[in-house]
């Protein structure tokens, strides 16, 4: 008894935190100011940063922010990292690796995980990559393509 006594403690104490060292939440009232209810793919529901996709690609944890749809609306959220490489096929930006998004090109078979980057002052890509924008309406949001 003192054993289970101990180890319930212990869990409490840690609290409750999934496989990428987030709270697990229900509503967003379950997670700290200035957060968001994230559903992930596994079932498993996360605290996340929420950040504005107007003023960065990246959040200061590296991680990429998108607007996602969290309790029935749309806001955007820095993403729990995914683990599908630059490159390589996704279905969705939640499958890519941080700093990351998954893009569907016009005449690419499949979506692709590309590395984002700031199109407006052409930083964030490896050389021979340029950052080209992916929108007209945000200018700054680009992702790093070869020339």
């Amino acid at each position: 008894m003192p054993r289970l006594l101990l180890l319930l403690t212990l869990l409490v104490a840690s609290g409750c935190r999934n496989e990428v060292g987030q709270e697990r939440c229900y509503r967003a009232e379950d997670c700290a100011g200035g957060e968001a209810c994230l559903a992930l793919p596994s079932g498993a529901n996360v605290c996340v940063d929420r950040c504005d996709v107007s003023l960065e690609l990246v959040c200061a944890s590296g991680r990429t922010c998108a607007e996602v749809p969290v309790e029935d609306a749309g806001v955007a959220v820095c993403l729990p990292p995914g683990d599908v490489d630059v490159g390589d096929v996704c279905t969705r930006t939640l499958d890519c690796e941080a700093g990351a998004a998954c893009i569907a090109r016009v005449g690419q078979a499949q979506a692709r995980c590309e590395r984002l980057c700031d199109a407006a002052t052409g930083t964030g890509c490896a050389t021979p990559l340029v950052c080209v924008a992916l929108d007209a309406s945000a200018p700054a949001r680009g992702t790093c393509v070869t020339p």
